[in-house]
């Protein structure tokens, strides 16, 4: 839980209205949404609207959307949905975990052009694997409209996408042919929502469906949202778009119209599951509320040894919360929320090894009556085990003897080039070796047990987690392992590992 960051979210609501007038709901609706995808990144946020004008407004500013925009004061915001009246809205919260992070390579992204068709402006979540080799392969390239050099102002993959959309636009290609393109050139994961000054609008889901992206239509818009839960609340009747679909608004009619770009070939990323997702949401209609507490059971079913029977289970917020009740329950175990959060808002994980103890403070509070002398301590994910070993040693400080670890998910040792930032040299397995199949062996594991300052420690073995995606509804062999197993989909994603 503490080196783990998602690329980014998207959301964006397009009016199916004839003539539709500029209304600031888009733009409220636009920025609510956004917000329910804030798990999904929290360097910046941001916001693309086209007025019926055809002139594009971006806001965008690090941080929080609620720091971005004033979402919590009502005529502040009422005032700033006015102002921002729109006929369709796209948004993105995003990780800095591509470039610098500074405000020119934030999300959405404008490629202004006198051409209104060619005029677009578009928020993607993922990576592209092959970066390096595509940027040096545009670099020598002309553009054929100035008769330059393609030229780069940043070193984000989001200008690179750019760059081969305008490229391919310029040369009078539609949108579904752009998009044809760039499945061929592009090794990687991209969900992409984009519009143009004429009111075009399309959103794709790469043929790989590596992250999630859900729709649902009413009698005046289509709403789009990396987290499909926003979407169920408002019972519009929720549809997860297929790996190589694309959905297109066009026309002054705005029909709707859905399309396959590619076939799918579903590889879909496990940390979804295991972390990043939100429990009330689905996947390609797996719950992620089902598959976590299915990796509770599957935790259960591990074989114990060296644990009393008085040993009481601690779930560590939030993410593990479901699995650490699974289990409890079927091992027959007082389970207690010994553990709070004090805001969702932060998170360890983003912060440098040096800054971690003070967010730590600020981010957990203890209920010392409910810590046992033997504890049982569920976590979602074993990363790098700063925060692991810090809470290990606070609970000892309140009285805890003895405690053992149970890890709702395989260990993490392996980077992964399709949108999750993991920082691979610094997971704690690196420090025991590779292959990862060592990891499993009960004296490597003592040996992680003691660095922690633990008594025991279990994961759940990648088959485990095959498990529990297939009894929550899956397809056997569509999940992404590389993280896991080094194993990946891809052959650039492989290599980029390896580099």
């Amino acid at each position: 839980m503490d080196t783990l960051k998602h690329e980014c979210g998207i959301t964006a609501v397009v009016s199916l209205q004839e003539n539709q007038e500029n209304s600031p709901q888009i733009a409220r609706r636009t920025i609510e949404l956004l917000q329910e995808n804030q798990n999904r990144g929290q360097h910046s946020s941001g916001i693309g609207l086209l007025k019926k004008s055809g002139e594009v407004k971006i806001e965008c500013g690090e941080g929080l959307v609620k720091q971005v925009f004033p979402l919590a004061i009502k005529k502040r915001m009422d005032v700033t949905c006015r102002k921002l009246a729109c006929v369709l809205g796209i948004g993105s919260v995003r990780w800095a975990t591509f470039g610098r992070g500074t405000k020119d390579e934030m999300q959405p992204w404008e490629n202004e052009h006198e051409d209104p068709t060619n005029h677009f402006t578009f928020a993607f979540n993922g990576n592209v694997a092959n970066y390096q080799e595509l940027r040096k392969s545009m670099e020598g390239k002309m553009n054929e409209r100035t008769g330059e050099n393609y030229q780069f102002k940043t070193e984000v993959d989001t200008e690179l996408l750019s760059h081969i959309i305008a490229e391919q636009l310029d040369r009078g290609q539609t949108l579904e042919n752009v998009l044809k393109h760039m499945e061929q050139v592009i090794d990687g994961a991209f969900n992409i929502v984009l519009f143009n000054a004429n009111g075009d609008f399309i959103a794709y889901r790469d043929h790989h469906g590596f992250h999630p992206l859900c729709y649902a239509i009413d009698n005046d818009q289509i709403v789009f949202s990396s987290e499909s839960s926003p979407l169920s609340e408002d019972e519009l009747g929720l549809r997860h778009m297929a790996p190589g679909q694309a959905i297109m608004v066009e026309g002054v009619d705005r029909q709707v119209r859905s399309m396959q770009i590619e076939e799918g070939t579903p590889t879909i990323c496990s940390v979804e599951f295991m972390y990043f997702a939100q429990e009330s949401s689905e996947i390609d209609g797996v719950t992620i509320y089902d598959i976590r507490d299915l990796l509770g059971t599957e935790l259960s079913s591990l074989q114990e040894t060296d644990i009393c029977s008085d040993a009481e289970v601690i779930p560590i917020p939030n993410s593990a919360t479901i699995s650490a009740a699974s289990y409890a329950y079927n091992n027959r175990r007082k389970l207690h929320n010994a553990i709070a959060r004090k805001t969702r808002s932060v998170r360890s994980y983003i912060a440098e090894d040096s800054e971690v103890e003070t967010i730590l403070k600020q981010k957990f509070r203890y209920v010392d009556s409910h810590i046992v002398s033997e504890v049982i301590l569920v976590d979602d994910t074993l990363i790098k085990g700063a925060t692991l070993k810090r809470i290990i040693a606070e609970l000892k400080k309140r009285g805890a003897k003895i405690i053992h670890i149970k890890i709702s998910s395989p260990p993490i040792s392996y980077d992964c080039p399709y949108g999750v930032y993991i920082n691979a040299q610094k997971t704690f397995t690196r420090k025991f070796g590779l292959p990862v199949e060592c990891i499993y062996d009960q004296k490597m594991r003592m040996a992680m047990a003691n660095e922690l300052g633990a008594a025991t420690l279990e994961f759940i073995t990648p088959e485990g987690l095959d498990n529990a995606y297939v009894k929550a509804g899956g397809t056997r062999g569509q999940l992404c392992m590389g993280c896991i197993t080094g194993d990946y989909p891809t052959q650039a994603g492989s290599k980029y590992s390896c580099s």
